[in-house]
């Protein structure tokens, strides 16, 4: 439901989504002009594949959780038939399983988000293969990143997203210093005490780092999947045909 409603906004998006990964992917200059717009086929090939790819990543997450249930049902029964210094005494070895079970979900849960997130990698090339290709093919962006390269990959996002969250935290202390007066610049006459005046006034503020932060997103996504792709796709082609 929730992608569902997001689809207007990210049909808007891959208006310079598909630009910026033709930039990347092809090594273009960015359009001219004061203002860009352009909704074709490969944009509309961009919003059926976010759809594709959504059913793709939900069926992963399924497996992945199993995975990790089953593997962290398997670890607590061994671990409970372990001995241990609190044998003969119930309610110690009540302390010692529970201890146990606590560090078995925070295990699984740590394995679920990184099998989260390397789902989200694997399937990261789907765009710049919609570009190049002119298709929707999420097995070959499963099969240039499985493994080594899906590595490689994630620790480039993870540097990243350590930056993006640097940024984003920035944007908060920022908003927290001169919120106030960005609100009393654009609104003299701001009553804390009207719905409608609070409504605006954090709809403000939510939005203006929310657009520059997407935006700043968007370009970074379109910079490193696109040129991944052009390295792991593009340059073996090219070699092959000199």
């Amino acid at each position: 439901l929730g992608l569902l409603g997001t689809i207007p906004l990210y049909a808007l998006l891959v208006i310079p989504g598909v630009a910026a990964f033709r930039m990347a992917v092809f090594n273009r200059p960015a359009p001219g002009g004061l203002a860009y717009f352009r909704f074709g086929g490969t944009e509309l090939q961009f919003v059926a594949a976010q759809l594709v790819t959504t059913a793709y990543m939900m069926s992963f997450l399924i497996i992945a959780f199993l995975a990790v249930f089953a593997g962290s049902i398997g670890s607590f029964q061994w671990l409970s038939h372990a001995p241990t210094a609190a044998t003969g005494f119930a309610a110690a070895m009540d302390e010692v399983t529970l201890d146990r079970l606590k560090n078995i979900l925070l295990g699984a849960s740590i394995a679920f988000f990184v099998l989260s997130f390397f789902g989200n990698i694997l399937f990261s090339l789907v765009q710049p293969v919609i570009v190049a290709e002119k298709r929707i093919n999420v097995w070959k962006s499963v099969s240039m990143l499985w493994l080594g390269n899906g590595i490689r990959l994630t620790i480039v996002w993870v540097i990243v997203g350590v930056t993006f969250a640097y940024m984003a935290a920035s944007a908060l202390g920022f908003l927290k210093q001169y919120g106030a007066q960005i609100v009393h610049f654009i609104l003299p006459n701001f009553n804390r005490n009207s719905v409608s005046n609070l409504l605006f006034a954090w709809g403000l503020l939510a939005y203006i780092p929310t657009v520059l932060i997407a935006t700043l997103a968007l370009g970074v996504t379109a910079g490193i999947n696109g040129f991944a792709y052009r390295l792991l796709a593009l340059k073996p082609q090219l070699g092959q045909r000199t």
